[in-house]
């Protein structure tokens, strides 16, 4: 499985309806994660139509991922410069991009369970909590940390690392390559239309 493959289908547990939980603490974080994670694996395995399932973890999505945050860190060097303008059509496209993408993979779920292992306290209202997750008819679980911080009483995720790989540090080296060679439009229109074509999909 390719790495970009398996960040993606590590994202699984994350997108459901997160209920309110104590935050800025250990326990919260990690209860935020478990709940999660048992929520989304309930959705997938539902008897609803594929429709509805996609519908109700789009809708959720925005609230348990720090989707603005990411999109600015992502692009990196090239927000400072962006204008205004740009700056909004960019996470407009970023949003929808990272929404149907996202969500266009959970099809390939097929029976991973979790463990959590531990939880650390970063400070500043940060988490990291490191799950292992077995997948069926494979021997070695997959390790990741899910880094999770209180954004205004509400827990949100802002970060996956698997076997050392940050997503948003991947992702943000791939947005720089693609604006420094062609610019920022240009990354807003692939945005768009990659978006388009998940949703179509």
């Amino acid at each position: 499985m390719r790495l970009r493959r398996l960040l993606i289908l590590l994202l699984c547990p994350l997108l459901i309806a997160a209920q309110p939980v104590l935050a800025g603490d250990q326990n919260g974080a990690r209860q935020f994660i478990e709940d999660m994670a048992r929520k989304v694996v309930s959705v997938l395995e539902n008897k609803d139509s594929l429709a509805q399932k996609d519908a109700e973890l789009k809708q959720v999505f925005e609230g348990n991922i720090a989707i603005d945050w990411v999109g600015r860190f992502v692009l990196g060097r090239h927000w400072r410069t962006a204008t205004p303008e740009q700056q909004q059509a960019y996470l407009a496209s970023y949003k929808s991009f990272i929404i149907n993408s996202y969500v266009d993979r959970l099809k390939e779920y097929s029976g991973e369970t979790f463990t959590i292992q531990q939880t650390r306290d970063l400070g500043d209202n940060q988490f990291i909590l490191s799950m292992e997750i077995a997948r069926p008819n494979v021997q070695a679980p997959v390790l990741v940390d899910y880094k999770v911080r209180d954004e205004n009483g509400r827990y949100q995720v802002y970060d996956i690392v698997v076997e050392g790989v940050s997503l948003i540090t991947t992702q943000r080296s791939e947005f720089d390559a693609v604006v420094s060679r062609k610019g920022l439009d240009y990354l807003i229109n692939q945005l768009s239309a990659k978006a388009e074509a998940n949703a179509a999909g």
